[in-house]
């Protein structure tokens, strides 16, 4: 049996579609409530993949009680003519994207842009959940017809085996088109991680913080124009690192200058940048890291 990688895990789907809801940056939340969304995205990053299967075990939910509670959540915003339970479950059904991130920022988007009218700070956190829920207990396509509640409780009875019993249950990978094992696409993951480790430490440590100093000195940009500046810079770089650049020359100028702005179209909430203010954004940080540190991405021209 092989699948593509980006199917590989509803444990993945609901860490990638965690890191996203937490990750929204809307000014127009609470100080309370965006506090409590970076502090759940610090706590939910240190979690193994077996806490997550977990937490989706736990939950005693039917899928009757999720429609029944969408439905309702609908009729009380009278949102009837925006969205439908049959509606939001053909999204799922039908999810769509290159990577299974990207597919679950599609339907992360339209689900969320359809309450952006009902957003407070004592719903904001249940409409989460609702969409959460609804990913991971409706079927998907992709998943043979089966939700990721049902494949998790498969791979939850694997966690239970010894290490080679789980590599040989594992499904083989496909990553570029090359197959392999489910224990060499871990070891290579592994071996990614570590050498990235230094890029990620000068991001860290050097680029973003002294790219937003910089930013946030300019006087001719107003408060939200920083803002965004400074998190299309962060979208930047931790696309890069998922991506597996190991060092800021490794960037490709065809990802910056045309992948990038156009990924960010399905995957940022809320900031609507079309893809040519995205890369006006990003040449910013792009001459900052040339003229301060003499870093340049290769055959990347204004």
């Amino acid at each position: 049996m092989q699948i593509r990688i980006s199917k590989i895990s509803p444990a993945e789907l609901l860490s990638w579609l965690t890191r996203i809801k937490v990750g929204i940056r809307n000014k127009n939340r609470g100080k309370k409530t965006r506090t409590l969304l970076r502090q759940d995205y610090g706590r939910i990053k240190k979690l193994r993949m077996g806490k997550e299967i977990n937490k989706i075990m736990e939950k005693k939910l039917s899928v009757k009680t999720i429609e029944k509670q969408l439905q309702d959540f609908i009729d009380k915003r009278k949102l009837g003519g925006v969205i439908s339970v049959a509606k939001v479950k053909d999204w799922i059904f039908n999810d769509y994207g290159d990577t299974a991130m990207d597919s679950v920022n599609r339907y992360n988007k339209k689900f969320l842009e359809s309450f952006v009218n009902s957003f407070d700070d004592d719903n904001f956190d249940q409409i989460l959940e609702l969409s959460t829920n609804c990913w991971n207990y409706f079927s998907h396509k992709s998943l043979s017809g089966k939700s990721p509640k049902q494949v998790a409780e498969k791979e939850a009875k694997l966690n239970n085996k010894t290490d080679g019993e789980r590599n040989k249950a594992m499904p083989d990978v496909v990553v570029g088109n090359v197959k392999m094992s489910w224990e060499e696409n871990q070891r290579m993951l592994k071996e990614m991680e570590r050498a990235q480790k230094p890029f990620k430490g000068q991001i860290d440590k050097e680029f973003l913080p002294s790219y937003k100093k910089f930013i946030m000195e300019k006087i001719d940009l107003s408060e939200e124009a920083k803002e965004k500046y400074v998190m299309v810079a962060e979208k930047f770089f931790d696309r890069a690192l998922w991506l597996g650049f190991v060092n800021y020359q490794t960037i490709r100028a065809d990802f910056a200058k045309y992948e990038f702005p156009k990924w960010w179209q399905s995957h940022v909430l809320f900031v609507n940048y079309d893809e040519n203010q995205v890369w006006l954004s990003l040449r910013h940080l792009i001459s900052f890291i040339k003229e301060k540190y003499g870093l340049e991405i290769d055959s990347v021209k204004d």
